[in-house]
């Protein structure tokens, strides 16, 4: 069994990995299953790589990652720039508790047990109050039951698409209505990378057939996590010759369906490799969904997650909370601690950011709610504080995005008019689209 700090030592690798045929774009109808993408049709998170018109296969990689993530000029893949050129998105369901999060505002504010383990980033921290979670169905009807449209609408911009139960309104979860950001931005970054984006996942081993993710390919088109480890591995790494990566391979192997701590642990050691090999640039680590279902039993939960927010006090799921904290310390300072082939850390070039779609319990249907933490040590976002703003989930892509050096666009619901928050990005001296 996985658990961190894990031990392996990652260093990146001269050049990608060989691919006779990079895996294409499935879709599902439903969110999550309970095993991993069947590997002879992978989703590859959702977006395949430009169709191959030569017949020939994919073509092998020979970048050399440098601090900004970019491939070297000899590959033909994005130039280098200054700031961040990958981002990992961590999503964990129904809020928090903002006792056990932070307390205080500006530079003076004080990590609760939940972001404790972050304190060792804490001027490179930015966490931000005041993004409004807005859903609005294809009838133009800003909906608001709380779960499942929250999700849809997360990553999305807000943009909803069909309801499963027709036209009820007491209770009727949504799919999205375009793709997320996870997707779109993997398009935007991947260079020659294997993988455009990658969504791994962890889940409770029941199954639900309810729209209650937040990742899409596009509208009415949930884009499933990849859930086994193994199989992950195999999918990303598979071919690669690294002694790192066999100790890897090794110590994600064989951790049970309903070990989601272990599990956990592994998706994001997976993930730290993932960008340290270059594989992709993008990566999704979504933790349940947005009705929370996973049993925590080995931080000494019973119930369902979901149940343990709703009847009980703060202090039994104040656990879960805090190993989340720490799993996700854990992958920054690995980020921190791996090299990129110029020198300068992986962590350097690549945002993490910390995400759900709801607020603070329990009053976590509240609007203006959406919990945003980033850890951002590029000098890119205005770090080191704790920022009220009066935005919603669109202008929160269109910020990250340009965080990358990428303009969005035209992005979600047309009403929320998507646009970068300044007050969070230090523009001056980075090249970034406006």
């Amino acid at each position: 069994m996985v658990r961190w700090p894990l031990t392996v030592s990652l260093v990146v690798a001269a050049c990608g990995p060989s691919v006779a045929g990079s895996p294409e774009a499935g879709s599902s109808t439903g969110e999550v299953s309970t095993s991993m993408v069947d590997p002879s049709e992978p989703t590859a998170s959702g977006v395949p790589p430009a169709e191959d018109t030569t017949g020939t296969t994919a073509p092998t990689s020979t970048s050399v990652v440098d601090d900004t993530g970019s491939d070297s000029e000899t590959t033909g893949g994005p130039p280098t720039r200054e700031g961040p050129s990958r981002i990992l998105v961590f999503y964990t369901p129904h809020g928090f508790y903002q006792d056990q999060a932070w307390s205080g505002t500006g530079q003076s504010f004080v990590l609760g047990s939940m972001l404790e383990p972050l304190e060792p980033w804490s001027d490179h921290l930015l966490i931000v109050e005041g993004i409004s979670s807005h859903a609005v169905d294809p009838e133009g009807i800003d909906v608001m039951d709380n779960h499942s449209t929250a999700s849809a609408g997360l990553l999305t911009g807000g943009l909803l698409g069909t309801g499963v139960n027709g036209e009820a309104t007491d209770f009727n979860p949504h799919y999205a209505g375009g793709p997320s950001l996870d997707v779109v931005l993997g398009e935007a970054l991947a260079g020659e990378t294997l993988l455009s984006s990658v969504h791994l996942g962890v889940r409770d081993p029941s199954p639900t057939s309810l729209p209650l993710g937040v990742s899409y390919l596009g509208l009415d088109q949930p884009n499933p996590p990849w859930l086994d480890p193994s199989t992950t591995f195999e999918l990303m790494f598979g071919g690669l010759e690294d002694p790192a990566l066999d100790s890897l391979h090794d110590a994600v192997a064989g951790i049970a369906a309903d070990d989601p701590v272990g599990l956990l642990d592994a998706q994001l050691a997976l993930a730290a490799a993932a960008f340290g090999h270059d594989v992709t640039r993008v990566q999704l680590v979504t933790v349940d969904v947005g009705i929370p279902s996973i049993r925590w039993t080995e931080l000494g939960l019973r119930l369902p997650f979901h149940e343990v927010l709703v009847s009980e006090p703060s202090l039994q799921a104040e656990p879960v909370y805090v190993r989340w904290g720490q799993s996700l310390a854990a992958l920054v300072g690995q980020l921190e601690a791996t090299p990129s082939a110029s020198g300068a850390s992986l962590l350097d070039s690549t945002l993490v950011v910390w995400l759900s779609e709801l607020g603070s319990v329990p009053a976590a249907h509240s609007r203006n709610a959406v919990l945003v933490v980033v850890v951002d040590v590029s000098g890119t976002m205005t770090t080191g504080r704790v920022a009220e703003v009066d935005a919603d989930q669109a202008d929160l892509a269109a910020t990250l995005a340009a965080a990358l050096g990428v303009e969005l666009g035209a992005f979600g619901h047309p009403s929320l008019g998507a646009a970068p928050i300044a007050e969070l990005l230090e523009v001056s001296g980075r090249h970034r689209s406006e």
